[in-house]
């Protein structure tokens, strides 16, 4: 599901803030610090040109790609500012999703592919992601950094 009436926590180094799941463009500090990942339910995203950290409670998604204003649906992670452009990434490339304690990874049908640790995603089926897993969006290297097992959230 591409929509829902949810929020979405993108946790700055100072501050949480909290989005509608269909926002335009939150606002995002591209410079976290990994302390910052202590916190529950949020997860890493490094990419070669700067990092961001995401806070998802289970059940919640969120779309990785690229903005433009012709979509209807537009992505809360703006993969342009990273280069996704100029790397292939798509419009709405990939869905970010954090259910039951586990986090997946799904591919929407993007122009260039989605891997995860080296192995192509078929679109529309969900891969669960290990603790560190290095993820390319078509030729965008990200580096998704799960949270400590110990910091999981209990919610159910």
């Amino acid at each position: 599901m591409l929509m829902s009436n949810k929020t979405v926590r993108l946790v700055k180094s100072t501050t949480t803030v909290e989005l509608p799941i269909i926002a335009t463009r939150p606002a995002i500090d591209p410079s976290p610090t990994m302390a910052d990942a202590l916190a529950v339910d949020c997860v890493a995203l490094i990419f070669p040109t700067g990092k961001l950290m995401v806070s998802l409670e289970c059940g919640d998604e969120i779309i990785l790609g690229r903005l433009h204003p012709s979509n209807k649906i537009q992505p809360q992670v703006d993969l342009t500012e990273f280069g996704g452009g100029l790397h292939g990434a798509s419009r709405l490339h990939a869905a970010l999703r954090h259910d039951d304690d586990q986090w997946w990874i799904e591919d929407l049908d993007s122009s260039n592919g989605t891997w995860v640790d080296g192995e192509r995603l078929a679109p529309y089926c969900p891969c669960r992601l290990n603790a560190k897993s290095k993820v390319m969006l078509a030729n965008l290297e990200v580096e998704i950094i799960l949270p400590a097992e110990g910091h999981k959230s209990l919610a159910a």
